[in-house]
């Protein structure tokens, strides 16, 4: 097939998705899977239907996105990475006028020509993050130093919203943009992030991919505007700068009386944190914190929405550790179920159990909140999805989501999948918060 032919292939499955996918939120369950390969001409009996969306599934979250379809299709896994040469090669074929640098245009070519699953709408964010002068051109060497810290960021683990949703949702009053990200709202972000757990222990509880748990750093709200207002006033700040500067502000910042009060550190509260100093940003609180991109951008998520996406490496530990499952007839371990007894088990070995109900969840208490997870389930699921699609979409007028699902009655007594499990860990932090309010 060559590449003309591969990429009129692609187009097609691009539109069939769209079509295929009934509520429009960007991703297939195995239904709307199936009734893409019935778009697609290829009719299957549903066991072989299932067999093939659990092989497109790879992260095993009960949906795939086009980007998964796609990389199926071609690759049968994920898309070989690119060499030097194959860089190099792959721009000077995008540029067409031969002048050194790319457009956003011919950025897009040269995406497509290193992989033609790349959308449009996902090459602009990518140019937006490697256009580190704000020239509206890409040279050669931007873009190598820029695919070094993709390819890095692209091994770990993302929030389903993304980066420029999450951005967005940083923003977002009423389901609408309505004002600008601050580094003083920011700093109060991370202090309920830090407060939520986001510190030393999450590196040290689950392996990370990026760095030693031994030097995370515990970093405070003001170190982390102090790391901003690094990459604020240098875009080609490194991670080593990064390291530095937390080492020579932590023992002033971690000692003072507010965690919050940038003036008393010379920062001004209303200073706006544009979209590329965020994106640079997350990336030193990565490497100073040695926790991943989709930890921080969870948490961030949680301080603004009170919905809480656990990353899959922790869904994963969630399901070995407190639930004691492996996986079995070698399906993911998330693809396992977990039932009522399972989370009552859960419960009463980490004492979350209180007869009183003051100190913890009350013995009668722990059945009534599984069965109403289960119970809203689908509600719960079509309420983050929802949520998840504005903040992606928080510019497009047209931008729809149909929740055809939310009212829908599950036939069945178990939780299974990271998004599922992150609806019952949220409903359990929260009954938890609830007795704990009830004591205080």
């Amino acid at each position: 097939m060559t590449s003309k032919q591969a990429a009129e292939v692609l187009e097609n499955v691009r539109n069939k998705f769209v079509e295929a996918d009934s509520d429009g939120n960007g991703l297939l369950d195995q239904e709307e899977f199936g009734k893409l390969l019935s778009l697609l001409n290829k009719r299957l009996d549903p066991k072989r239907t299932e067999i093939l969306f659990k092989a497109a599934d790879k992260d095993g979250s009960g949906a795939v996105s086009t980007e998964e379809i796609l990389n199926w299709i071609l690759y049968g896994d994920a898309p070989p990475d690119p060499s030097n040469d194959e860089l190099a090669q792959a721009f000077k074929k995008a540029d067409k006028n031969g002048d050194g640098s790319l457009t956003k245009k011919e950025f897009v070519v040269f995406l497509r020509g290193l992989d033609p699953t790349w959308t449009q709408k996902k090459a602009m964010k990518l140019f937006k993050a490697a256009d580190n002068d704000d020239s509206g051109k890409l040279d050669l060497s931007e873009i190598q130093v820029w695919y070094k810290k993709f390819k890095k960021q692209s091994e770990a683990e993302e929030h389903p919203v993304g980066e420029e949703g999450l951005y967005n949702l940083l923003q977002m009053k009423e389901n609408r943009v309505m004002t600008r990200v601050r580094i003083g709202d920011l700093c109060e972000a991370f202090a309920f992030c830090k407060a939520g757990g986001l510190g030393p222990r999450v590196a040290k509880l689950i392996p990370q991919k990026c760095g030693n748990a031994d030097k995370a750093e515990d970093l405070s709200p003001l170190e982390m505007a102090h790391l901003w207002a690094l990459v604020n006033t240098n875009r080609e700040a490194t991670e080593e700068e990064a390291r530095l500067k937390v080492y020579d502000e932590k023992a002033l910042c971690r000692n003072a009386e507010s965690q919050t009060d940038l003036e008393a550190i010379n920062i001004d509260p209303d200073a706006v944190v544009g979209f590329g100093v965020f994106i640079q940003l997350l990336t030193m609180l990565t490497a100073t914190m040695c926790i991943e991109r989709g930890y921080i951008m969870s948490a961030f998520a949680w301080s603004k929405c009170d919905c809480f996406e656990m990353p899959e490496s922790m869904a994963i530990a969630v399901m070995q550790r407190l639930f004691l499952k492996i996986p079995k007839d070698g399906l993911p371990i998330l693809k396992e179920k977990v039932s009522s007894n399972d989370f009552a088990r859960l419960c009463f070995s980490m004492n979350l159990v209180d007869a009183s109900g003051a100190n913890g969840i009350a013995h009668g208490r722990i059945a009534i909140l599984f069965q109403d997870v289960i119970k809203t389930l689908p509600k719960r699921l079509s309420d983050r999805q929802r949520l998840w699609h504005q903040a992606r979409n928080a510019y497009e007028d047209k931008a729809k989501f149909n929740d055809k699902d939310s009212d829908k009655k599950l036939k069945r007594d178990y939780i299974s999948g990271r998004e599922e499990l992150s609806c019952l860990m949220e409903a359990l932090q929260l009954a938890l918060a609830m007795a704990k309010k009830y004591r205080n």
